[in-house]
């Protein structure tokens, strides 16, 4: 069973990283320094294992490797919207 969640994790996480590889358009100055901002929801409790060492630990390097301009929303436990709903949920 844990594999399982683990691999739902991972997938979200692939999910994230093809977003971060959409073709980029030149940068003005002002567009450069804005701060892009993406909601990451998933099933696990706040405190629960795989979120500390896994979602939580991911979170923390992107915001290292992109220097704050990527700032991710996390909503555990089902908060943004429940785990039936969150296929239907990207593709809208």
């Amino acid at each position: 069973m844990k594999r399982k969640e683990l691999l739902a994790v991972f997938i979200g996480l692939c999910f994230v990283l093809s977003i971060l590889a959409l073709p980029f358009t030149p940068m003005t100055a002002s567009a450069a320094e804005k701060v892009i901002t993406l909601k990451f929801a998933h099933q696990n409790p706040p405190k629960g294992r795989t979120t500390k060492k896994i979602i939580d630990a991911y979170i923390d390097k992107v915001r290292d490797v992109t220097k704050g301009k990527l700032k991710i929303v996390v909503y555990p436990a089902q908060s943004l919207i429940k785990s039936r709903e969150m296929i239907t949920g990207i593709e809208n």
